[in-house]
C-alpha cells in the first residue's frame, strides 16, 4: 500500500512539469513596456521675447514629451506635450528680461520619465520694443460732406499703441485734432467747415516716443452753396482717359464748362473709393503729364472735378491704370571698353565692361569690310561680359558692336572695334576660354546683421547666431549671393537649395540632409545640428555643411567671430 501511494506521487508531478509548459506557451505572458529614458543635454537658445530649446531623445519607446517650465520659486508648469522623436521646442511670447527654467520629461503608457538636466534662459528685450514705432505712410483724404472728410492710411508698425492726427489749414500751425487706438487706419474729421481746403498728417506713438509725420495732404471740403446761371457750380468734366505714353501716366479729358476758375485731380491707390486730392491745374486745361507715379504693381484711380467760386462739380468718370513692370523701365546703359581679348585665324574672343543693372541680357552684332550692315550673331544672359565666335575666315577684318537690352528696348551700341583675324598656320595654338566668373567673397559676424559681399555691404534682417558651437545663418542672403535659388515646402517643411549642378535637400528639426539625392548627416560629431526657424520666419541653417557642398571654402576667426565663404 504504501509503494503504491509514493508511485501516484511522483506520477503527479511528472504530469504537472510537463503541462505548465504546454499552458505557457497557449497562453504567454508578455513583458510589461518600461517607463521611457529620460531625455539629456536640454539647452537654451534665447531670441529677445522667445526661446528655443533643443535637447537629446535616449529613449525609443516614448509616446512624446512633455515640456515644463518655471519662473523663480515656483513649481514647474506644463506648456506642451509634443509627439514622440521630438527634440526641439519653441517657447515664444515670453515676458522681457524674465528668468525662465525648463525641463523635459519622455512619457508612454507607463508613466512619465525622470525630467532631463534644467536650462535656464533669460529672455531680452526686443528692439522693436524699445524704439518709437514707424511712420504711417500712403495718407489719402476724401471730402464726404461739406463738414465732414474722411482719412485713411497705410500701418506700418507693429509697436505702436495708437495713432495721432494733425491738421491745418493755410497760415496756422498744426494742432492735434484726433487720436485713434492701434492698428486702427481710417479716421473721420466731422469738424470742417463748407469749402475750405484742410492739411492733414498722421504719426504713430507709443510710450518710447512718437513717429515722424506721413506726407501731408490736402482736402477741400465741398461747398453748400447751390445756384444756377452766373452763380452755379461748373459742370463736370467728361470723357476722362488715362494711358502710358513716353514712359509717363497721361490724363486726358474734355472741357464741359466755362466758368471754372481751376480743375482738380483726386488720386487713389490700390483702392477705387478712397480719393484724395492730387493736384489743382490752371482752367480750361485737358491734359496732365506725370512722370513720378510710374510704380510697378501699383494701380491708380482718377477723377476730376471742375472748381469755382461757387463750389465743385461733381466728378468725372473714375479711370484707372495699373502699372506693368515694363511701364516704368528704360533703356538699359550702354556697354563700353569693348576688345578683342584673344585674336586666332578663325576665332575671336570679345571682352566688354557691363555698366548696365537692369538688363535682360546682351546682343553682340557683327559685319565684315564687305558687309553693308551690322547682324545679331549672339544673344548672351544678363551679367556676361564676353563672347567668343567662331569659325570665322583667316586674315579678314571684321567690325563688332555690342549693346544690352531689356523690355524697354536696347541700349546705345558699344564702341566699334575692328578685328583682323590671324592668317592660317599649322602652328595656330589653341583658343582661349573666356575669362572666368569672378570669385565670390561673403563675409559674416556672430550678432551683426551685416553682410559683405565682395567688399559691397548688404543688412540682414536676422544675424548669424551659434547653436551647439557651430555657426547658423539666414541660409537664403548667402544662397542668393552665389548665385543660387532656395525654396520652401510649407507642408513638409523642406528646405531646397539649387546651384549649378547641385541640389540640397534639408528639413527643419532633421539632421539628416540629401545633396544629389545622397543621404548625409549635416554634423557627423553631433546630430543635434539641424536647420531652425527664428523670427521673422527666416530659416537658420549650418553654414559649413551648405558652402562647403555647394564647392565653397569655408573660414572661421574666433577672434572677431568671422565666417568667410570664398566661391571659385
Amino acid at each position: 500500500m504504501n509503494t503504491k501511494h509514493i508511485y501516484r506521487i511522483v506520477q503527479i508531478w511528472i504530469i504537472f512539469v510537463v503541462i505548465c509548459p504546454l499552458f505557457s506557451n497557449a497562453f504567454p505572458v508578455h513583458a510589461a513596456e518600461p517607463i521611457p529614458e529620460a531625455p539629456s543635454h536640454l539647452e537654451t537658445i534665447v531670441m529677445y521675447n522667445q526661446v528655443n530649446l533643443l535637447w537629446q531623445d535616449n529613449s525609443t519607446g516614448e509616446k512624446g514629451f512633455i515640456v515644463e517650465r518655471k519662473t523663480g520659486i515656483q513649481d514647474f508648469d506644463t506648456i506642451a506635450e509634443l509627439e514622440s522623436n521630438c527634440s526641439f521646442y519653441l517657447d515664444m511670447h515670453l515676458k522681457a528680461q524674465t528668468t525662465y527654467y525648463y525641463r523635459v520629461k519622455a512619457f508612454n503608457e507607463k508613466g512619465y520619465s525622470s525630467p532631463s538636466n534644467e536650462a535656464k534662459a533669460i529672455t531680452e528685450t526686443s528692439p522693436t520694443q524699445e524704439n518709437p514705432p514707424e511712420a504711417p505712410s500712403r495718407l489719402l483724404g476724401r471730402a464726404t460732406s461739406p463738414t465732414q472728410v474722411v482719412l485713411a492710411w497705410q500701418d506700418n508698425s507693429t509697436n505702436e499703441t495708437g495713432f495721432e492726427i494733425a491738421r491745418r489749414t493755410s497760415g496756422s500751425p498744426y494742432e492735434i485734432k484726433g487720436q485713434v487706438f492701434s492698428d486702427e487706419t481710417t479716421f473721420t474729421d466731422n469738424m470742417v467747415e463748407p469749402d475750405r481746403a484742410y492739411f492733414y498728417k498722421v504719426r504713430a506713438v507709443n510710450s518710447y516716443g512718437e513717429s515722424s509725420y506721413s506726407d501731408e495732404i490736402q482736402v477741400r471740403t465741398k461747398s453748400d452753396k447751390e445756384g444756377d446761371g452766373e452763380v452755379s457750380v461748373p459742370s463736370a468734366p467728361a470723357n476722362l482717359e488715362v494711358l502710358i505714353e513716353n514712359k509717363m501716366i497721361l490724363l486726358t479729358w474734355d472741357d464741359t464748362s466755362t466758368n471754372e476758375t481751376s480743375f482738380r485731380i483726386y488720386m487713389s491707390i490700390d483702392d477705387p473709393d478712397m480719393f484724395a486730392l492730387y493736384k489743382d491745374l490752371p482752367p480750361d486745361t485737358t491734359r496732365y503729364e506725370e512722370k513720378d507715379l510710374l510704380i510697378p504693381g501699383r494701380t491708380f484711380y482718377f477723377r476730376i472735378t471742375a472748381v469755382n467760386k461757387y463750389g465743385e462739380s461733381d466728378p468725372s468718370n473714375d479711370a484707372m491704370i495699373t502699372i506693368k513692370e515694363t511701364d516704368s523701365k528704360t533703356i538699359p546703359d550702354k556697354p563700353t571698353d569693348l576688345k578683342a581679348f584673344e585674336v586666332y585665324s578663325t576665332e575671336v574672343v570679345l571682352k566688354w565692361t557691363d555698366n548696365a543693372s537692369d538688363e535682360d541680357g546682351y546682343k553682340v552684332e557683327r559685319r565684315r569690310i564687305d558687309e553693308g550692315k551690322f547682324t545679331t550673331i549672339q544673344s548672351t544672359p544678363s551679367n556676361v561680359n564676353n563672347f567668343k565666335d567662331e569659325k570665322l575666315n583667316p586674315d579678314t577684318i571684321y567690325y563688332y558692336r555690342v549693346y544690352a537690352y531689356n523690355s524697354a528696348g536696347n541700349s546705345f551700341p558699344s564702341n566699334t572695334l575692328e578685328v583682323r583675324t590671324k592668317k592660317k598656320v599649322s602652328t595656330d595654338p589653341p583658343p582661349v576660354n573666356p575669362p572666368e566668373k569672378e570669385v565670390i567673397i561673403i563675409k559674416l559676424q556672430i550678432g551683426s546683421k551685416t553682410m559683405i559681399v565682395n567688399e559691397k555691404k548688404t543688412t540682414m534682417d536676422v544675424e548669424p547666431i551659434t547653436m551647439f558651437e557651430r555657426t547658423v545663418l539666414p541660409i537664403r542672403y548667402v544662397v542668393e549671393a552665389l548665385g543660387g535659388t532656395l525654396g520652401y515646402e510649407v507642408h513638409s517643411k523642406t528646405i531646397t537649395i539649387e546651384l549649378d549642378s547641385i541640389r540640397i535637400e534639408m528639413q527643419l528639426k532633421n539632421p539628416i540632409a540629401t545633396v544629389n539625392g545622397v543621404k548625409k548627416q549635416i554634423d557627423p560629431d553631433d546630430p543635434r545640428v539641424m536647420p531652425i526657424s527664428v523670427p521673422p520666419g527666416r530659416t537658420m541653417i549650418p553654414v559649413r555643411f551648405v558652402a562647403e557642398n555647394l564647392g565653397c571654402q569655408v573660414d572661421w576667426e574666433p577672434h572677431s567671430k568671422t565666417v568667410t565663404i570664398t566661391k571659385q
